[in-house]
C-alpha cells in the first residue's frame, strides 16, 4: 500500500495503491470482477466503498483509488482496505490506516 500517512481534511487527488501479492508475487488482477477501496471513517464508524482501478493495466497486481471532493470528510485515525473478486477468489486485503488532520 502505497499512500501518506497524513493528508488534510477535504484533501482532492490523493492516491492510494494496493499491490495484491501472493507470496510475495504481484498477482495479475486483470481479470477482477470486483475492484473496491473500503475506507473505515474515524467518527462516524461508517464505511465509505468506492471503485478502485488499475495502476497500468492490472497484471502488475496494482489497484489505485484518486479522492475526490466528500471523500475525507472526517479528522481522526481512519482505516482503509481493497476489495476483490477475482477468478474463485473473493476478498479482501489487510488493512492500513493513514491520519486525516484539520486545515488551519
Amino acid at each position: 500500500m502505497t499512500l501518506q500517512k497524513t493528508v488534510s481534511l477535504g484533501a482532492i487527488g490523493v492516491i492510494f495503491q494496493f499491490t495484491i501479492l501472493e507470496n510475495g508475487i504481484a498477482v495479475n488482477i486483470a481479470s477482477a470482477g470486483v475492484k473496491q477501496f473500503i475506507f473505515r471513517k474515524p467518527v462516524s464508524d461508517t464505511d465509505l466503498t468506492v471503485s478502485g482501478s488499475f495502476y497500468t493495466n492490472g497484471t502488475d497486481g496494482i489497484l489505485q483509488y484518486t479522492t475526490v471532493s466528500g471523500d475525507l470528510n472526517e479528522v481522526g485515525l481512519w482505516t482503509v482496505q481493497a476489495n476483490l473478486s477475482l477468478g474463485g477468489f473473493y476478498g479482501k486485503t489487510d488493512t492500513t490506516s493513514f491520519i486525516v488532520v484539520n486545515n488551519l
